[in-house]
């Protein structure tokens, strides 16, 4: 059974999903999203409403926002996240705010409020895609050290 994805892949009634991309003045695109309302997400991006995107669209530097594909009705939610991951990764080149696919650029340059240049956004991601696979290898360790750990019988009284 089909449905739109919203930005939280949750299913609903059966409509058009856009995936859309962000462009700041100089015409690069800074974010790519999915949506069943562009016009209402451009606006909650506009007024800060995403937290991806939020100092920077407040900045003034969200020119535009421009349709990159239609998902046909009924599209499942994987196909969604699998259509606005090809675009993502289409534009990763470019100072993109997308969190997603460990791309940790963006929130480097929503802090600092800098655009690194393309060679050294590359290498933060790669840096940080490393240090988040030590984190899940820690994480999975400590999971099971405490699924393993000895747990103390309770007494059953008389």
């Amino acid at each position: 059974m089909g449905g739109w994805a919203s930005a939280d892949g949750e299913l609903g009634a059966a409509v058009t999903v856009y995936i859309y991309a962000l462009e700041d003045h100089g015409g690069s695109v800074r974010y790519v999203g999915r949506t069943r309302d562009p016009e209402l997400r451009l606006q909650q991006h506009k007024n800060g409403s995403s937290s991806a995107t939020s100092q920077w669209a407040l900045s003034g530097e969200l020119a535009r926002m421009s349709i990159l594909e239609e998902l046909p009705v009924g599209s499942d939610v994987g196909a969604c996240r699998r259509a606005e991951k090809k675009w993502i990764k289409e534009h990763e080149s470019t100072s993109m705010l997308n969190r997603y696919g460990r791309q940790y650029d963006g929130e480097i340059l929503t802090n600092l409020s800098v655009r690194l240049p393309p060679e050294v956004a590359k290498r933060v991601r790669l840096r940080a895609a490393e240090d988040e696979r030590k984190i899940q290898d820690i994480l999975a360790e400590a999971i099971v050290a405490w699924l393993d750990r000895p747990r103390a019988r309770k007494g059953r009284g008389a």
